[in-house]
């Protein structure tokens, strides 16, 4: 049996559409983390990420070694006045596209100031990349809330229907997909 889900792609096409969020540029702080050659990690010299930061991913530490694996991937922790607010990670594709993937904020921080100015951050850091194309997938089980924040930004909506397979999951037909949201119970 085959259900039929709506997908939009939000894309940027160039840096003269993006409007950023007031204050993004000095409010919110990104903390990449990577890994190393001996697959450990490259956590930051900071004491700005206490001890439990991991607990807050849905994922653990070996998914997220397995995933850092690939070169193409970028995993960050936002800050905000020195709190964990939120991750995300950026997938940087060989045509010079880049995908913000899996944006995820604690359930402290719904704030949409907030929230804005963290997809902001998310979107410059995306700039130096010199994309010809920064993306994101929603569906149409997305907050219209979050994707009234890509609006907000100048991306814009372009949608599509794919007939799904009940039994297909989405991931199957993403080549690379991390899943590190925030977990926010």
């Amino acid at each position: 049996m085959k259900k039929r889900v709506n997908y939009n792609i939000l894309e940027l096409k160039n840096r003269s559409q993006f409007i950023p969020a007031k204050g993004f540029d000095t409010s919110i702080e990104l903390i990449r983390i990577k890994k190393n050659t001996d697959y450990s990690y490259e956590l930051p010299v900071s004491n700005k990420l206490n001890d439990g930061w991991w607990e807050n991913l849905s994922w653990n530490k070996d998914i997220l070694r397995n995933f850092l694996a690939y070169p193409e991937v970028h995993f960050f922790m936002a800050l905000y006045e020195g709190e964990v607010i939120g991750s995300f990670d950026l997938i940087v594709l060989p045509d010079r596209q880049v995908e913000i993937k899996n944006f995820g904020m604690v359930s402290d921080f719904v704030d949409f100031e907030v929230r804005a100015m963290l997809l902001s951050k998310a979107v410059d850091h995306c700039f130096q990349f010199e994309p010809k194309r920064i993306f994101f997938h929603a569906n149409e089980f997305d907050k219209m809330s979050a994707i009234s924040n890509y609006l907000s930004q100048g991306f814009i909506i372009s949608t599509h229907d794919h007939e799904l397979k009940a039994e297909n999951n989405l991931s199957e037909k993403i080549n690379l997909q991390s899943n590190f949201l925030i977990n926010l119970n």
